[in-house]
């Protein structure tokens, strides 16, 4: 009878030992997993946070740039279309046009229709909200910049460092693919025809986003313009992906850079 027991306790401490092994093991699987899908999280946030910052910069570089919006209208013949006005006039109007965009003056009735400047004020909102969009992008590239920076060693050491530059180097490739294929077909009349329309379709859902050949703001912005402005910014983003694309390449490669297995 006490052997039986014995057995019997034997055979628990036994289970029991099985079961903490067992336990451990999907433990340990559970937080690689874990890991895993933080590792992902991470290098898709701090791309994108890179992507968005490079964009919204060029565009904000440009928008607010009254010498290359105006050296670009003149190459339209946006002063011509204005016989009524003088340059100097027409020059005025474009810079009040641009100081109610930088949200330091209003616009008043007269040059501009009530629905031309009801389609201002929903043009600055949407660069007041782009703004937004890019410095909170900035804080967060910092703040995950500032994070590698301090962890360095343990995630090279983990070999983690490398995983995420893996990753964020294939987010690049396909960004860089898919500003090419944008590219091409915005330099179609048909294709950019398209894309500016939906462009507007999504971001003014009111619809006052169209207006008669003859309105001032159509004389004054051409669609041309817009098309040589978003020409210039996917040429300036490519650029900078490329060479984002071309260093997370180098780095790779150096592998004493970024794994360290001691």
């Amino acid at each position: 009878m006490v052997k039986k027991i014995k057995k019997a306790n034997k055979r628990t401490v036994e289970n029991k030992k099985l079961i903490k092994k067992n336990f451990g093991n999907n433990f340990g699987d559970n937080i690689n997993k874990i890991d895993e899908k933080i590792k992902i999280i991470f290098s898709i946030v701090f791309a994108i946070s890179i992507l968005l910052s490079l964009l919204l910069l060029n565009f904000r570089v440009l928008v607010f740039n009254e010498k290359y919006c105006k050296s670009e209208l003149e190459k339209y013949g946006v002063y011509e279309r204005f016989p009524e006005l003088s340059k100097e006039e027409v020059d005025v109007k474009i810079k009040e046009a641009m100081l109610f965009l930088k949200g330091k003056t209003e616009l008043q009735q007269g040059f501009f229709s009530e629905d031309e400047i009801a389609h201002f004020s929903d043009v600055r909102a949407k660069i007041e909200f782009a703004n937004n969009i890019l410095l909170f992008s900035i804080l967060i590239t910092i703040i995950l910049a500032l994070y590698l920076l301090y962890n360095f060693k343990h995630l090279r050491r983990k070999n983690i460092l490398k995983e995420n530059m893996k990753i964020m180097r294939i987010i690049f490739a396909l960004t860089l693919f898919l500003i090419i294929i944008l590219f091409i077909a915005s330099q179609t009349s048909f294709g950019f025809d398209f894309l500016f329309t939906k462009f507007h379709q999504i971001l003014f859902r009111n619809g006052n986003w169209m207006f008669a050949e003859d309105s001032s703001i159509i004389r004054m912005f051409p669609e041309i313009f817009f098309q040589n402005f978003a020409k210039k910014i996917f040429i300036l983003f490519f650029i900078e992906v490329s060479i984002f694309l071309i260093i997370l390449t180098i780095v790779l490669k150096k592998k004493k850079f970024i794994c360290n297995k001691a």
